[in-house]
């Protein structure tokens, strides 16, 4: 696995979080376009978060993680995120809302994002603190 990867991930990782941050501060007209362009903002930076953890993992010497539940729990073993239960949760809601249609439920699920966006906040920070160093070699190489 090349610094390149993993930089070229933490970069994705980046602009998905600001478009997810700008979705959810966004002033649409229509309620329901700032809730579907929230919520697919939404899977696409867990998406690329559970990636990047798993490009870091691997880059630690951890071969043996191939899900994305299991890459959270070794995320939270190796300290790099505060609430394994939460980041679980999250990738199950990013798995309903590719598969489930029921208004009720993508509601529930926008409000949730509301609650999740300061995690996965933190998070970033946490990460862009501890690998900071990391990220400026890889940036250089």
């Amino acid at each position: 696995m090349t610094n390149e990867k993993l930089l070229d991930k933490f970069d994705k990782l980046t602009n998905a979080l600001k478009r997810l941050e700008e979705s959810l501060k966004g002033k649409f007209d229509d309620k329901i376009i700032q809730r579907d362009v929230c919520i697919k903002r939404f899977e696409f930076t867990i998406e690329i978060f559970w990636k990047f953890f798993k490009r870091l993992l691997d880059f630690s010497g951890e071969k043996e993680v191939f899900t994305p539940r299991q890459t959270m729990q070794n995320a939270y073993s190796f300290h790099w995120i505060n609430s394994e239960d939460l980041w679980i949760e999250m990738l199950k809601d990013r798995n309903m809302t590719l598969h489930v249609y029921d208004e009720d439920i993508i509601n529930e699920i926008f409000d949730r994002i509301k609650k999740y966006y300061p995690e996965m906040q933190k998070t970033y920070d946490l990460l862009k603190e501890k690998f900071k160093n990391e990220l400026t070699k890889w940036k250089m190489n």
